[in-house]
């Protein structure tokens, strides 16, 4: 489509979808929700998503003028045990600058344990991860 440089859409447990699209500027993304595609897809959603509808997330105030040290890019992901995980996000953004997008497995939701995300993650036996960000 004109207009759209990237479209990628991730399953996350219990069924949800998250689309993350990117756009040449707002005329872009405008132009792509008039299309007779775009406007069916979003009417089928009344009686498939929570809500009824999906959600726009602008993730462009999460780019900021902020620059890094010299010689970094970026991150895409990193994984850490931590024993505060408020006190580590804080830690995060003010050295790094790091932005919360979304929790992976909020604090409410259930645990993730077992011989699956031992195995995957290579953590110990017993383990539990209670909250993921």
């Amino acid at each position: 489509e004109p207009g759209n440089i990237r479209f990628e859409a991730f399953s996350e447990g219990g069924g949800a979808v998250v689309m993350l699209e990117e756009y040449r500027d707002d005329a872009a993304f405008e132009a792509h929700l008039a299309q007779p595609y775009t406007k069916e897809f979003n009417a089928a959603l009344a009686e498939v998503a929570t809500g009824g509808a999906s959600t726009v997330t602008d993730l462009a105030s999460f780019a900021s003028a902020q620059v890094s040290a010299p010689g970094i890019r970026a991150v895409d992901h990193a994984g850490l045990t931590v024993p505060d995980i408020e006190a580590a996000t804080r830690f995060l953004c003010d050295a790094f600058g790091a932005v919360t997008l979304y929790d992976v497995l909020p604090e409410e939701g259930p645990n993730m344990e077992g011989e699956g995300p031992q195995e995957e993650l290579g953590l110990s036996p017993g383990t539990r991860i209670t909250h993921m960000r």
